[in-house]
């Protein structure tokens, strides 16, 4: 039988119940999952508001573009292009102010 389909018997039918069964499991995971995350989030005991959030990578972000800055210059000296240099004083100082951001996170 040259180009007809033929579907094995070997295959199981996939039943309603069967994937039914699956999406309850699944849901039900992913709920139990959510709530264990929420909860241990709340039991810490720290919270911070958006407005300390933002002031707090603000003020990563310009110690780090600080620290970039001045890495770039003693590195760069006056033989680099401007452009390069700034581009490494931004990628230093992002890279700083991450690692800054991240370790003033509780």
């Amino acid at each position: 039988m040259y180009g007809s389909l033929h579907i094995s018997e070997s295959i199981t039918r996939l039943s309603v119940a069967g994937l039914v069964l699956w999406l309850s499991l699944a849901a039900t995971l992913a709920t139990v999952v959510g709530v264990a995350a929420w909860s241990v989030g709340h039991a810490t005991g720290t919270h911070y508001s958006p407005a300390v959030v933002r002031k707090l990578q603000g003020q990563a972000y310009v110690r780090g573009l600080v620290a970039g800055s001045e890495r770039a210059s003693r590195a760069g000296g006056g033989r680099a292009r401007v452009g390069v240099v700034r581009r490494k004083s931004y990628e230093r100082g992002y890279a700083a102010g991450y690692r800054a951001g991240r370790s003033a996170a509780p």
